[in-house]
Formats: C-alpha cells, structure tokens, sequence
C-alpha cells in the first residue's frame, strides 16, 4: 500500500493541509473539535510522519505568501496593495504569523513557483486581476488556505474573496453627479475582464439605467488604469466625439484616480475648464486626489480594512473551524465613501 501524505490526512479530515501541519506538530490556533477530527483521520489512515516530512511541513509554520503583480509606484499613483500587505501583515503579526511578500514581475517565476510548491507556507493571500489566471490556479492547486484580494476566478468558486464594494461606490459616485443635473455621462477604465473594473462600471451603468441619462452608459476602457492611460483615454473620447459629432458628455466617471488625474491633465492641456466644462470624479481617493487642481472628487476605498479582512479571514481558514467565515465561495465586502471635493462642480 502507497505511504499516506499529510493531503490525504487533510481530505480524510476535511481541512487544509496547513491546519494537519499545526495540528500534527502541535501548534496553536486549532479548536480541540478540529484537533480531534485530524487525529482521527490520521489514526484511520494509518498515517505516521517521517522526520523529513516533519521538518518540511514546519520549516515555516507561521508564514503565509503575499502574491501580488509588482509595480513602480508612479508619481499620482498610491501604492494600494502595498497598503493592503502592510495591514494585513499586522493583523497576522498580533496572531503570531508573518506575511511573506511574493512581487510577481519583480521575483524570478520558477523561484516563485518553487516557493508557492515547497510547503514552506501555510496560506496565501493573492492581490489583484493582474496576477496571471495560470499562477492563481497553481496556487489554489496546493490544496492550502487562499484568500483572493480584488480579483476572483470563475474556475475556483469556492475560493473566498475580499473587495471593496466597487458596484456601490461607484453607483453612489454617479447619483452625486447626477444630483448636479449632468445627464451625459462617460466613463474611463481599464479592462472589463477586471472585477474592479468591470463592478465600478456595472455600479456606473446602473446609476445611469435607473435615473434615465441620456447616450446610455458610454464606456472607454484602457488595457491598464494608469494616469497615462486616463490621459489617453479622454483623447480617444475627444476624438469619438469629433467623429460621430455626437454631444460631448458633461461628466466623467473613471475607475481609479490615476486616470482621473491623467483625465484632468488631458481635458486642461485641451482647453477645457474643471469642472464647468466638463466634471470628473475618481476612484480609490489617494493622496493625490486631494491636491489635484481642482481638488478631485472620489470614492475612498479602505485599503486598511481590506487587508485587516482577507488576513481574518485567512485565520479563519488555517484554523479549520468551520464555523469560522467564510463559507466557501463568500464574497467579503469592504464598504467605500464618496468624498466630495470641487471636481464634480461643489463649492466645498
């Protein structure tokens, strides 16, 4: 008979392989029902850990993998998963875990890829829809925790998700403007394929839908959300406009500030006044949205939050209590606020 593996005690017992690890080298945070359920397991399987597997399964018990697709910072941009790791890696510290960053991009891939298959970690939160489709699924193959951040995959159902309400900042965004009377609207974003993206949009084009405004829910969407491609963005609008002589809309949505930034930069440098000439609102609310000039409007995401949740709910999972949330497949929503600034046509 084939040796029995620390999965088949984790299948048998119905945990992840991490909580059959703490259990097995008798570590805290495992309820005494989840304890007794992997010794059990064990005792059925017949399963007895070798040294080497011992020292493989601890080499770093307490660790979790941060993976997230590096960028350098730009100079309109905030660094928001930086934020994200920063708070969730203070929230596992107060629990006795460390948060171990894995930059995709700035890493090496197969050293990446040996470090997510080692063992050597317990869990993974996984930040952002630009970290490749292929890398999220070897991840989810390991059989260990997996928390995904602001992204989700249609092939992994069960796996939990922590986000800010993107659909409703966005809607509450667009009835602000509405309540100045704009009723042409367009918005700037990058790719729909993105569930930031496509969920600020959806909450964008519901606004509209329910209030009535006018051309319908026009849309630019850009292959990233950068203050370059808001910049180009509203270029390409302009140009749309000129060459359809269709009426130019009187408010901008966009998906994040950085575009929103680059938005503003681009209707100036063409000759158009913020807001009376054209209004613009943003998403996200980092530090430069509020020196911008005019100040911008926006939506203010709470990057500390997110990063406090998805950690929770990582601890949850490690510790294979199954009353602890989130139930598989659970969306975890973060809530967002409109701060209101002079760029959508206020006087505060």
């Amino acid at each position: 008979m084939a040796r029995r593996t620390i999965r088949d005690v984790a299948a048998e017992a119905g945990v992840s392989v991490a909580t059959v690890s703490r259990v097995l080298n008798d570590k805290e945070g495992v309820g005494e029902k989840t304890r007794a359920r992997v010794l059990a397991a064990a005792a059925r399987l017949g399963f007895v850990p070798n040294d080497s597997a011992r020292r493989l399964t601890s080499a770093q018990p307490d660790s979790f993998g941060f993976i997230v697709r590096y960028h350098r910072v730009r100079r309109n941009e905030d660094p928001f998963y930086s934020a994200v790791l920063y708070a969730a890696s203070a929230e596992l510290g107060r629990h006795g875990y460390q948060l171990v960053p894995l930059p995709v991009g700035e890493m090496e891939a197969e050293h990446l890829r040996r470090l997510v298959g080692s063992g050597r970690l317990g869990g993974f939160l996984l930040a952002g829809p630009e970290v490749p489709a292929e890398l999220v699924r070897e991840v989810a193959a390991q059989g260990l925790p997996l928390v995904l951040i602001d992204n989700r995959d249609p092939e992994l159902p069960n796996t939990p998700v922590v986000a800010g309400d993107d659909q409703g900042g966005a809607a509450q965004a667009v009835q602000h403007l509405l309540t100045h009377g704009y009723r042409r609207f367009a918005c700037l974003c990058g790719p729909l394929t993105w569930p930031s993206s496509r969920n600020r949009y959806f909450g964008y084009a519901g606004a509209l839908a329910l209030a009535g405004a006018e051309g319908g829910a026009r849309v630019v969407s850009m292959p990233e959300t950068t203050e370059a491609s808001g910049y180009q963005a509203l270029l390409r609008l302009l140009e749309e406009v000129r060459t359809t002589g269709e009426p130019m809309p009187q408010a901008l949505f966009c998906a994040n500030d950085a575009m929103a930034l680059g938005a503003l930069r681009a209707a100036k440098d063409q000759g158009f006044r913020i807001p009376q000439d054209l209004a613009i609102v943003g998403f996200d609310d980092v530090a430069m949205a509020a020196e911008a000039t005019p100040p911008l409007t926006t939506v203010r995401v709470f990057t500390d939050r997110i990063g406090v949740a998805a950690a929770r709910v990582l601890l949850g999972m490690v510790a294979g209590d199954v009353a602890a949330p989130p139930v598989a497949g659970q969306t975890v929503l973060v809530g967002t606020e409109l701060v209101v600034r002079q760029s959508c046509g206020c006087t505060v």
